[in-house]
């Protein structure tokens, strides 16, 4: 099975786990690539909008990569959006919107764009149960690293 350099996970219908185990962060993340966006919600601040793709996803935060990079500062709050494809054929992407919170924002040379990453404040109910079935269908096509 062929591996994604750098991550040691094998490259499974695009989905593998990000995490080593030199990594100690809570939650094991998935290279997924979903449609994302992350916006302000004050209104008179409608031009900080950043939109992109997530390359990391888990149950507490997320990774987006972007041509166009932002102040953290200038989406402060932030909400973001996320298109979760379907599970199988049949049924629709849905779409989960949640208030965020942007920890960093760099040029990684490795993509050749910025990444943007995100600590996810408050899911729904809803949407929790969508991401953990998302997760739950990225994680069953990988080994996780522990």
């Amino acid at each position: 099975m062929p591996k994604i350099p750098g991550t040691g996970g094998p490259s499974v219908r695009g989905a593998t786990s990000a995490r080593t185990n030199k990594d100690k962060r809570r939650y094991s993340r998935y290279l997924v690539f979903w449609p994302a966006a992350i916006y302000s919600v004050d209104p008179a601040n409608s031009a900080a909008i950043l939109h992109g793709t997530t390359c990391e996803v888990s149950k507490n935060g997320a990774a987006i990569l972007s041509d166009k990079n932002i102040l953290l500062e200038s989406i402060t709050p932030a909400v973001m959006q996320m298109t979760i494809p379907p599970f199988s054929l049949g049924q629709q992407a849905k779409t989960i919107e949640f208030p965020c919170c942007m920890v960093y924002s760099y040029l990684s040379s490795r993509h050749s764009k910025f990444k943007v990453g995100v600590d996810f404040l408050e899911l729904s109910k809803d949407s929790k149960v969508l991401l953990d079935q998302a997760l739950s269908v990225a994680r069953s096509f990988i080994s996780v690293a522990t």
